[in-house]
């Protein structure tokens, strides 16, 4: 009956070590896959701010290049091409 016992000691001591392995290996993979998850929801948040961030970009350029249309009197503009002319470009 000892040798009953020392077996049932060698496969419960087993089977723990390998469900052990296996739950630590379970909550790793989970741990991984959330990891990337996240990783992947913070890379799609960062395009959608840059995104977004080009465009207001974009936006305040437009602006910047549009607001010294009214600020400069058009004989300015009228001068510069006329030296473009007269340059023969």
């Amino acid at each position: 009956s000892d040798l009953g016992h020392l077996k049932y000691y060698i496969v419960s001591g087993c089977l723990q070590l390998i469900f052990q392995s296996y739950a630590k290996h379970f909550i790793l993979y989970t741990l991984l896959v959330l990891v990337v998850e996240v990783q992947f929801y913070l890379l799609s948040l960062w395009i959608v701010y840059l995104t977004a961030l080009s465009v207001k970009f974009d936006w305040q350029i437009i602006a910047f290049v549009d607001e010294p249309e009214t600020t400069f009197n058009p004989g300015h503009h009228m001068n510069i091409t006329s030296d473009i002319h007269s340059h023969g470009l």
